[in-house]
């Protein structure tokens, strides 16, 4: 019983290892931006080059997304006469409804 209370403390400690270093690793550069912005970022300790760098891959990286997403939106919008046609394609007039006689 000693033996399997001592793996649980030790995967327990890996989870939360890896846990807290991959949270630092995504939010720090959100964090050191917005401390920038703010203006509360001290100056007399260095921040990291590559946690600025990322932040600004990030910001490079999603105007490139969204313009690229404009460019398929755009060529995957309708004209307004293929749009008439598909109407006209998918309309489907009601049929009359047939009673049925009693048996």
């Amino acid at each position: 019983m000693a033996r399997i209370r001592g793996f649980d403390l030790f995967a327990m400690a890996g989870v939360i290892s890896v846990g807290v270093y991959t949270g630092v690793k995504f939010f720090g550069p959100i964090i050191i931006d917005q401390l920038e912005k703010d203006g509360n970022l001290r100056q007399d300790k260095k921040v990291p080059e590559m946690i600025r760098d990322a932040s600004r891959e990030m910001k490079e990286n999603e105007e490139k997304l969204n313009s690229k997403w404009s460019e398929i939106r755009a060529q995957l919008e309708l004209s307004k006469e293929q749009k008439e046609q598909q109407r006209k394609v998918c309309h489907v007039e009601k049929t009359p409804k047939v009673e049925q006689q009693p048996r």
